[in-house]
């Protein structure tokens, strides 16, 4: 019973709504008498002014104006302005206020009004893709790009696009100047997720200053806004727990020590914007793993990445012209590192202490070298480039893995200490342009079995090739070197010293210790051997030649 009132319902219901359907039609067909709604449509003008409303589009810097229809005396001017400098409005000529908005110019706007101030990629997004995504999150409906869009639909895009801002967060405290602000520090704030505004008191707020959260062990993530530029000497010093960072495609400027001992930051994406990044910025992230330089900067500082140990990938850009002091000491894990032409100089101990490099490649343009690889214990070769005439004091200290060893023929001197304890070092070719060897320059290399000595020498150091213990011969160049005290001492291996008849100064105690070394060969007679050597004093107790092997003789001294 009961289901046959149901279907007598059902029918009754259905053949109604057919009836009301066939009447509609037939009004509609007929003109019928019935008037339809008009729908109104919004222009890109009215548009504008809804959405600069809604989100303060009231500041901007550039008083002459950015299209050629909307003058300073034009009521959209402002919110024009402002709205081309924050980047939501995009094209250039003309802005054609009266023309209708259309779905794709009301999909992209709204999306960049609401998320450009903290999400620099979406300004890299093209009206399609904006517009796509603006679907997605219900802005605006689905449809073609240039359909004009309804008062009401463009109504609902504000309110919805208002939605996904960002709050940013009170009780931040700031120094507030003519036209714009800088946030100093916190003022009430305990936040452990930090947002800082765009705008405060109608300012934009365009750095963030020295000192602002040193040692604000609570703060884990900060958001900053595309209006910030700067950040401050030591602004994140010490902050401890700060995890991520999110930095604006305007900054330009990033302080000393400004992140030193952030030590839970793995990344930072550094905007092209930047051009400069001051002394120690990163010093002490051992956290930090990977970084791209930005491709406008020209130098990296005195100790930037300093004790960064788990870096291990470094990409610097061809602007940069040199690389400071300490820029990457003690970077364990960095295994290798491309230096491009435009470099022109690196700065002492610029990689000491990378222990996981394991080759270098020293380009041409390379003028000025200190001592930049000491200590780098994985090293195990090195071209090093034309351009370079000197190499610095501890140049490549103690890199115990060193094997092979590239000089080119511009270079002129070895600096003190530039190989001392390479022991990994068999054999090395100076080239013919080198005029002095410092004290202790292969100090230590235990390995080295071979060396070939330039032809314009004319001064070996003091100890320069001291306790080379697998050194089996030496010559000495026809340039008269002066050969300083313990030259080659203790090089128990030596037993062949061969001096051409042009001679040498050479100190009494030059050979100390070379205990197979009993006599020498030189390529002159016994009276040219004196009137061509200058020994300083006679051979000391501690040498032990015993003669001299002359053409015409022997010359005994025992």
């Amino acid at each position: 019973m009961k289901k046959k009132i149901g279907q007598g319902k059902l029918l009754s219901t259905t053949v109604f709504l057919a009836f009301l359907i066939v009447v509609t039609v037939f009004l509609n067909a007929c003109g019928g008498g019935v008037s339809q709604p008009e729908i109104d449509y919004m222009t890109r003008g009215e548009w504008m002014a809804l959405l600069g409303e809604n989100f303060e589009l009231t500041v901007y810097r550039q008083e002459t104006p950015y299209y050629s229809d909307i003058p300073a005396d034009h009521p959209l001017f402002t919110y024009v302005q402002s709205a081309r400098e924050w980047g939501i409005l995009r094209t250039e000529g003309a802005f054609d206020p009266d023309a209708y908005a259309t779905r794709g110019f009301v999909a992209e706007t709204a999306l960049l009004a609401a998320l450009s101030d903290y999400d620099f990629s979406i300004g890299e997004k093209d009206t399609d893709a904006l517009l796509q995504l603006a679907v997605e999150k219900k802005i605006v409906f689905s449809g073609n790009a240039e359909d004009r869009i309804p008062e009401a639909a463009c109504t609902r895009a504000v309110t919805t696009a208002m939605e996904y801002r960002i709050p940013a967060t009170e009780g931040l405290a700031y120094d507030i100047y003519d036209n714009y602000c800088v946030v100093i520090g916190r003022d009430t704030c305990l936040d452990k997720e930090i947002v800082i505004p765009r705008f405060y008191n109608g300012l934009p707020v365009t750095g963030i200053g020295e000192k602002a959260f040193c040692d604000y062990y609570g703060m884990s993530s900060i958001m900053i806004p595309n209006s910030v530029t700067s950040i401050g000497d030591s602004a994140f010093n010490d902050c401890t727990r700060l995890e991520s960072i999110t930095l604006p495609n305007r900054m330009t400027s990033i302080g000393a020590s400004a992140f030193d001992g952030c030590i839970k930051l793995e990344s930072i994406a550094l905007p092209n914007s930047v051009i400069s990044i001051g002394d120690s910025a990163f010093d002490g992230c051992i956290s930090l793993k990977s970084i791209a330089l930005p491709n406008n900067l020209t130098s990296i500082g005195y100790g930037v990445f300093k004790g960064c140990d788990n870096l291990t990938s470094v990409t610097i850009p061809d602007s940069v012209t040199s690389i400071g002091e300490w820029a990457f000491y003690d970077c364990d894990s960095l295994t290798s590192i491309t230096i491009p032409d435009s470099v022109t100089s690196i700065g002492k101990w610029a990689f000491y202490d990378c222990d996981g490099f394991t080759s270098i490649i020293i380009p041409n343009s390379v003028t000025s070298l200190a001592c930049a690889f000491r200590d780098c214990s994985r090293l195990t070769s090195v071209t090093i480039s034309d351009s370079v005439t000197s190499l610095e004091s501890a140049m490549f200290m103690d890199c115990k893995s060193l094997k092979s060893v590239t000089l080119p023929n511009s270079l002129t001197s070895i600096g003190t200490w530039a190989f001392y304890g390479c022991t990994s070092l068999t054999s090395i070719t100076i080239p013919d342009s080198v005029t002095s060897i410092g004290s202790e320059a292969f100090y230590d290399c235990t390995s080295l079995t071979n060396v070939i000595l330039p032809k314009s020498l004319k001064d070996i150091g003091k100890t320069a090739f001291g306790n080379c213990t697998s050194l089996t011969s030496i010559t000495i160049p026809e340039s008269r070197p002066n050969i300083r005290s313990y030259a080659f001492m203790c090089c128990t291996s030596l037993t062949s010293v061969t001096i051409p008849q042009s001679g040498a100064i050479i100190s009494s105690d030059a050979f100390d210790c070379c205990g197979d070394l009993t006599s020498i060969t030189y390529e002159g007679t016994k009276a040219q051997w004196g009137s061509s050597m200058s020994l300083l004093i006679a051979w000391r107790d501690g040498s032990y030649i015993k003669e001299v092997i002359c053409t015409d003789g022997t010359i005994t001294y025992r």
